[in-house]
C-alpha cells in the first residue's frame, strides 16, 4: 500500500482511470495471495497468472508495479520449487507463461504499448534497427528474463531440496541398517554365550554323574577311592560354579 502511494506521488498512475480503492484492491489481492504460496503452491502460481493478466487488461500501470511485480515472481517460483506433481507443475506453469507471452504479443503489436515506445524513441538514433522492432525485442528480452528466471531459479531449488531429501533418506536408511546389524550381534552373542553355558552345565553334570556312580560302586570296599571321587565331583562343580560366573558377567556386561 506504501509503495502504491509512494508511485502515485511521482505520477506513475496518473494516466490510470480506476478508482484508488480499485487500485489498491489489485496490490492487496496479488500480494496477499502468498501466504497461501507454501502450501498451495500450484492453486498461487495459477491464480498470479491470472491476476497478471485480468490486471495487466484492465489497470496495467498497476501491474507494473514493484510489489506486483515481485508477487508475480514469487508466487511463479514457488510453484516451481514446491511442486509435488512435477507434471502438473509443467501444465500451470507452462500454462502462465505461454498466456503471458501471448497476451504481450498481442499488446505490442496491436495494443498500445508499442506506439508508447516507439513515440518515446521519436527522434533517438537505434542503428540499424526500427523503432517497433527495438520495441519488441526489449518486451521479449525483459519478460523472457522475468519468466525464465523465476523457472530457473524455481527448478534450482527444487532440485537442491530433492537432494537433500535424498541425502536424509540415505542417512536415516544407513542408521536403520547399522542398528540392525549391532542388534544381531548382540543376538548373535547372547546365542554363542547360551551354547558355551549349556555345554559347560552339560559337562560338569555328565563328570559328575559319572564321579558320584564310582564312588558310590566303591564306597564299602575302598573308601580312599571313593573319597578321591567324591573331592573329584566337589571340584567339578566349584569349577562350574566359577565358569558360570564368569558367562553371567558377560551377559550382564
Amino acid at each position: 500500500m506504501l509503495l502504491t502511494e509512494l508511485v502515485r506521488v511521482l505520477g506513475v498512475l496518473d494516466s490510470t482511470s480506476a478508482p484508488i480503492w480499485v487500485q489498491h484492491l489489485a496490490v492487496a489481492t496479488g500480494t496477499l495471495a502468498l501466504a497461501w504460496r507454501r502450501r498451495l503452491p500450484l492453486v498461487v502460481g495459477g491464480y498470479a497468472g491470472l491476476h497478471m493478466f485480468v490486471v495487466g487488461v484492465t489497470i496495467p500501470n498497476v501491474m507494473g508495479l514493484l510489489p506486483l511485480q515481485l508477487a508475480y515472481f514469487l508466487a511463479l517460483y514457488t510453484a516451481v520449487a514446491w511442486a509435488r506433481d512435477r507434471q502438473l507443475m509443467a501444465l500451470v506453469v507452462g500454462g502462465v507463461v505461454t498466456t503471458m507471452f501471448l497476451w504481450l504479443a498481442v499488446v505490442y503489436v496491436w495494443g498500445s504499448a508499442l506506439e508508447e515506445m516507439v513515440g518515446a524513441a521519436a527522434g533517438h538514433s537505434l542503428g540499424p534497427l526500427t523503432p517497433a522492432a527495438a520495441a519488441g525485442i526489449f518486451g521479449l528480452v525483459v519478460n523472457a528474463v522475468y519468466f525464465g528466471g523465476a523457472v530457473v531459479l524455481g527448478q534450482q531449488a527444487w532440485r537442491a531440496a530433492r537432494h537433500t531429501a535424498q541425502v536424509d533418506e540415505q542417512r536415516i536408511t544407513i542408521q536403520a541398517q547399522a542398528q540392525q546389524l549391532r542388534d544381531q550381534a548382540v543376538t548373535e552373542e547372547r546365542l554363542r554365550i547360551a551354547r558355551e553355558l549349556h555345554d559347560v552345565v552339560a559337562h560338569h553334570v555328565s563328570v559328575m554323574g559319572v564321579q558320584a556312580a564310582a564312588a558310590r560302586t566303591v564306597l564299602h570296599r575302598d573308601p580312599v577311592r571313593a573319597a578321591e571321587a567324591l573331592r573329584a565331583i566337589e571340584d567339578s562343580s566349584r569349577e562350574a560354579v566359577a565358569q558360570l560366573r564368569g558367562l553371567l558377567g558377560t551377559l550382564r556386561g
